[in-house]
């Protein structure tokens, strides 16, 4: 058999066996959990033991935090398990508990479909929680309620995290692969997102303290988002995108990621170092820029009373006390312009 042959061989093998799978997800209604063999059950809790703060240690278990609808002030719970990962819940000292146990043998832990099936959704009342730690591997985690919570602080591998409507003194965020979402929330402590691969998305939120956000190659993006304090970004490969962002003082780090910045206004310094990322402006402002690159562009528009300025190498404007900025680059282009 000719190599053409066993290439077009190959590829009718492939289209086949996709054609077969899809077809076996459609007759279980695309239930992947249908494949694992494992039985799921849901049943509903009402925890009557009074807590302030819950801790949550999860595996493959989604959690979910909402408002009771109803007015009778009491905590629903409704929980969809495994028989071989059951997830309890349990209320000691002031701390509700929700676990969840791995029970199967060695060789059912290892397979494309053993996840992915078990959730908790917590109805509670419009208390103040003083106190959230979650974690889990590859459990999503959202939080979407009106009432304040205290400190939280919620850690995943994979799984993704939706913070929305919320109010807290602190929020920590960590992630391997999954993405961090946080929307119309407000914070009087610091926020702190740390993520490998997951993106972050920040819109209409704001800080009364710092904000600090780190990824390696997931990208970074906000909108309407202030920080009274300091902005602090680090990023290895990730884009970082801003759309009005009003912060105190600003420090943004990036190797080869690049660095879109509109509407960015810092009240004091922004400080901005790349190796090969461009940092494009558009309409940003600060009371001083201070500027690094090696290989990286730096272009765009600033508004107040810049000078336009355009070429290669380093540049500087210390002499306008009233908006200084300072560019150095070893082999990047600048073209800076003062906004219309």
């Amino acid at each position: 058999m000719t190599k053409k042959n066993l290439c077009i061989t190959a590829a009718a093998l492939i289209l086949a066996g996709a054609a077969l799978f899809f077809t076996a997800l459609a007759r279980v209604g695309f239930d992947v959990r249908r494949f694992s063999g494992r039985t799921y059950g849901t049943e509903e809790i009402s925890v009557e033991e009074p807590f302030s703060s819950i801790d949550a240690k999860l595996l493959d278990c989604s959690l979910s935090l909402n408002p009771n609808p109803l007015p009778d002030g009491k905590v629903r719970a409704v929980v969809t398990s495994a028989e071989d990962a059951p997830v309890t819940l349990t209320v000691e000292r002031g701390v509700l508990t929700v676990s969840q146990k791995d029970a199967r043998p060695w060789n059912r832990r290892i397979g494309f479909f053993e996840t992915g099936g078990a959730s908790v959704e917590l109805y509670l009342p419009q208390d103040v929680l003083s106190d959230l730690h979650a974690e889990s591997m590859s459990g999503d985690f959202r939080c979407n309620t009106t009432f304040p919570f205290g400190s939280a602080e919620v850690t995943t591998l994979s799984g993704e995290i939706f913070w929305i409507l919320t109010s807290a003194d602190e929020l920590k965020f960590k992630t391997t692969s999954g993405d961090v979402t946080v929307i119309g929330s407000s914070v009087r402590g610091g926020i702190t997102v740390n993520s490998t691969s997951g993106d972050v998305f920040l819109r209409d939120c704001g800080t009364e303290s710092n904000l600090f956000v780190k990824t390696t190659s997931g990208d970074i993006e906000f909108k309407n988002v202030t920080a009274s304090e300091t902005l602090t970004l680090e990023t290895v490969s990730g884009q970082f995108k801003t759309d009005v962002t009003n912060v105190g003082f600003a420090s943004l780090k990036s190797t080869s990621g690049d660095l879109l910045l509109g509407d960015l206004t810092v009240e004091g310094q922004c400080y901005i170092k790349t190796t090969s990322g461009d940092v494009h402006f558009l309409r940003a402002d600060a009371g001083k820029f201070n500027i690094e690159t090696v290989s990286g562009d730096v272009t765009g528009s600033l508004v107040g009373e810049k000078t336009s300025i355009r070429g290669s190498g380093s540049a500087s404007n210390t002499a306008n006390t009233a908006t200084p900025w300072s560019i150095t680059t070893s082999s990047g282009y600048h073209h800076i312009y003062p906004a219309e």
